[in-house]
């Protein structure tokens, strides 16, 4: 082979390895765009999620916080309930008791009934004494 066979093989070469540099400069600037690219919807997808975040924990603690209220609300209503049991446990005592007094002042009236017609009978019987008397 001869020296200038083998300089044009050479620039053979030499242009098959440029247009390989070439391309792969260009992959190369693809490939970095492409990361780029991904890096940016990385970022947006972070503070996207960062947000969403953010605002499930608010949720959350809007959430949490009704439940207190719910929960004291329960827990007093349940007091609440226990003392109006008791009272109502109460007024039933003082029914009982104003029924066994109505049923005294019953049998009362009824004692005072019969001891009026007693009177009445009494003050009968003197009139017609009174009137044999006299007449």
């Amino acid at each position: 082979m001869t020296i200038d066979e083998r300089l044009e093989r050479l620039t053979e070469r030499h242009e098959a390895l440029a247009q390989s540099i070439e391309l792969l400069t260009h992959d190369i600037s693809e490939l970095r765009a492409a990361a780029a690219d991904a890096a940016t919807a990385a970022v947006a997808t972070a503070a996207a999620a960062a947000a969403d975040s953010a605002a499930d924990k608010e949720r959350y603690e809007a959430t949490r916080e009704r439940h207190e209220a719910l929960s004291l609300s329960v827990e007093l209503l349940v007091a609440e309930g226990k003392q109006t049991g008791e009272r109502v446990r109460h007024l039933a005592i003082i029914a009982e008791q104003n029924e066994v007094r109505a049923g005294q002042m019953m049998e009362n009236m009824n004692r005072l009934g019969r001891i009026l017609e007693i009177h009445d009978a009494h003050i009968d019987q003197h009139a017609h004494r009174i009137q044999r008397l006299e007449g």
